[in-house]
């Protein structure tokens, strides 16, 4: 099983979407927020948070579910972004004006 760490720069930034995405959808700030929203543990969370992003279980980033903090550089994040990953600011912007149209 990989390390968080371990992983391409592409399933990174996939798994951090979903995380925006679940705490976005939960309107919850921290996943320590949505831990205790949900009643769940943070590897109960963080299994669902890997198959959300398609990913097979790899172990979270250290000091989980806290924020990832430093990290060392990800494979392939020397090379411009590509596939999915392409389409981050207009996911995030669907995700904003859903949270939004919700609010109101």
């Amino acid at each position: 099983m990989k390390k968080f760490e371990e992983l391409h720069i592409d399933e990174q930034i996939a798994l951090g979407l979903v995380v925006l995405e679940k705490l976005a959808e939960s309107s919850c700030n921290t996943l320590p927020d949505l831990l205790k929203k949900e009643g769940r543990s943070a590897l109960d969370i963080w299994r669902n948070l890997c198959g959300d992003a398609g990913l097979d279980l790899c172990h979270p980033w250290p000091g989980f579910p806290e924020g990832p903090g430093k990290l060392p550089p990800a494979r392939g994040g020397d090379r411009p972004y590509g596939g999915d990953i392409q389409d981050v600011g207009e996911r995030l912007k669907a995700i904003l004006a859903r949270v939004r149209a919700e609010e109101h």
